[in-house]
């Protein structure tokens, strides 16, 4: 038994130390795949650094055989399939060559930073990666543009229109609306989606934004201020954080994108408490109480005597239809026609 444990304990594994590599933390390494011989590393100290595998195992090496500074931090790199050519990404995707002091391209992906690249082993040029938006991208090193984004649901667009509406679209079937919006008490001036496809925000004339989510019919929230007038452009952030208006007072104006949501960094213990509150609601999202509180919002007299006045407008039309319908001997179910239907005349003749 002591053998053996005497045998375990002297297990020692002899290693190269590369003795003050960088100056800040390594973010990421890449060997050569065509000789296997050098490999690479970046870090925060914005330098790009050519090492040497020694043949002699148990050495030091505290200078790279290669250094060169760049624009920015570097988060990660990748050698390409078969080659000595490799990738890095930060602010942008750039393909180097070995030793060159420059990139040979460079792709801009947007302002969102690309945080993780890796070269496919098999097929040649072939680079995938993910940024901070949560979208991941295939990248062909031979073409100047990325092959494919992963968007959310790049078929549906959304449109705004005078009736106090929105409607959104599916581009394969165009024969009416999948979803109408509805909320305003006025005309519907400008609206625009968020990054992530899932929710967009619309401008009104009854001097208010308000934000829906993509496939709901009222809106999770509204925004209006005391002295705004009427919105004439409204823009999503390309951070998903943060919504800007343009209102006809000249002015322009910021929100956040949640109305509750902290800015700044957070804690462990602020993270697990949004975290779990945010469990909470989810949860109980269906209880009345909740979901009277969760879906009540405080408006100007205005927006709520023009809604009031709406759905009075809305229920007399409805009674109006449904007599004339058994007039014409026809049942509540023949008669009904949902509004997204309604709103459409017909396919114009290109």
């Amino acid at each position: 038994m002591r053998r053996r444990q005497s045998v375990t304990f002297m297990k020692y594994c002899p290693a190269t130390v590369f003795s003050g590599a960088r100056d800040g933390l390594v973010n990421d390494i890449s060997v050569d795949n065509n000789n296997g011989e050098n490999f690479l590393t970046v870090g925060q100290d914005a330098q790009l650094k050519y090492w040497k595998i020694s043949s002699v195992v148990e050495s030091q090496q505290k200078t790279p055989a290669h250094s060169i500074a760049i624009d920015g931090i570097v988060y990660g790199v990748s050698h390409l399939s078969f080659s000595s050519d490799f990738v890095t990404c930060g602010e942008d995707i750039s393909v180097w060559k070995p030793f060159r002091e420059t990139p040979l391209r460079s792709y801009n992906l947007g302002t969102d930073t690309i945080h993780a690249c890796r070269a496919n082993p098999i097929e040649e040029n072939v680079i995938v990666g993910c940024r901070s938006d949560r979208s991941i991208f295939v990248l062909d090193t031979r073409q100047d543009v990325p092959l494919k984004k992963v968007q959310m649901e790049a078929y549906s667009f959304t449109v705004a229109i005078e009736d106090f509406s929105l409607y959104t679209f599916d581009m394969r079937y165009m024969e009416h609306p999948v979803q109408s919006h509805q909320g305003f008490t006025s005309a519907v001036l400008d609206v625009d989606y968020s990054p992530t496809g899932q929710e967009f925000v619309a401008a009104g004339y009854d001097r208010s934004i308000r934000l829906f989510k993509a496939r709901d019919m009222t809106s999770r929230d509204v925004y209006y201020t005391k002295r705004m007038a009427s919105v004439l452009s409204v823009l999503w952030s390309a951070d998903s954080k943060f919504v800007l208006s343009g209102s006809n007072e000249m002015n322009i104006r910021v929100w956040k994108a949640n109305a509750a949501e902290k800015l700044g960094p957070l804690t462990k213990r602020e993270k697990q408490a949004f975290a779990y509150n945010e469990k909470l609601r989810e949860t109980y999202k269906n209880h009345p109480d909740v979901r009277r509180i969760a879906k009540h919002r405080n408006v100007p007299r205005h927006i709520f005597t023009a809604a009031k006045e709406h759905k009075l407008i809305r229920d007399a039309r409805a009674r109006r239809d449904l007599r004339r319908a058994k007039a014409q001997g026809l049942d509540e179910e023949e008669s009904y026609l949902p509004q997204t239907q309604k709103v459409m005349l017909g396919d114009a003749k290109m």
